[in-house]
């Protein structure tokens, strides 16, 4: 009975690894696919709105995931970069198609906008249509960058390397153990690559 036993959960462990790693196989080929941010050379761009020209379809705080496309059509939400040569050349911009053309210029308008926008976009300045959005998700990630934050994250690590290394040594606690490593602070922008932009 305890060799049955032991098989069963042997096998039960050797599943749970296969389908463990199945998984994170299909996570990964997922992301390549489909999240993969355009300055890793993938057709993806993530952007933290800010603002209340796309209420009630996005809101201030959301991360709006979105995907280059061949073509646009009226109706898409998509995130466009206003031309250099425009008032607030470069800024990005995340509205829905009215009307126009990727040659000539698309005439877009934000949902909870009266009037469309000034600016006409052309095709390579656009960055891709909304595909997924997550609500909450952008001011998560706009705190996971502040100093503050940084600081404390990394001084709880040091902390714990500490204490660990005092449990190695023979159970010595954090004030008998060698000095706390030094741990280097990143800047808040290192923090998170920058695939993420604000719209405003």
């Amino acid at each position: 009975m305890k060799s049955r036993a032991a098989t069963w959960r042997l096998r039960s462990r050797r599943a749970l690894t296969v389908a463990s790693r199945l998984l994170m196989a299909a996570v990964v080929v997922g992301w390549s696919m489909f999240l993969h941010p355009s300055k890793l050379g993938g057709q993806a761009e993530y952007v933290i709105v800010s603002g209340r020209s796309m209420e009630p379809v996005l809101r201030t705080g959301d991360l709006a995931i979105v995907r280059r496309q061949a073509s646009y059509a009226t109706g898409q939400v998509v995130a466009y970069r206003i031309p250099e040569a425009d008032v607030g050349g470069g800024m990005l911009v995340i509205h829905r198609i009215i009307g126009g053309t990727t040659a000539d210029g698309l005439l877009l308008q934000g949902d909870n906008r009266d009037h469309p926008d000034m600016w006409r976009p052309r095709g390579d300045d656009v960055v891709g249509t909304l595909r997924w959005h997550i609500p909450h998700a952008g001011t998560v990630l706009v705190l996971l960058r502040s100093p503050l934050v940084v600081a404390v994250a990394a001084g709880l690590t040091a902390f714990w390397l500490v204490a660990m290394r005092g449990k190695a040594a023979g159970g010595r606690g954090p004030a008998d153990s060698e000095p706390a490593p030094w741990v280097p602070i990143r800047p808040p922008s290192a923090m998170v690559p920058g695939f993420f932009s604000c719209h405003r």
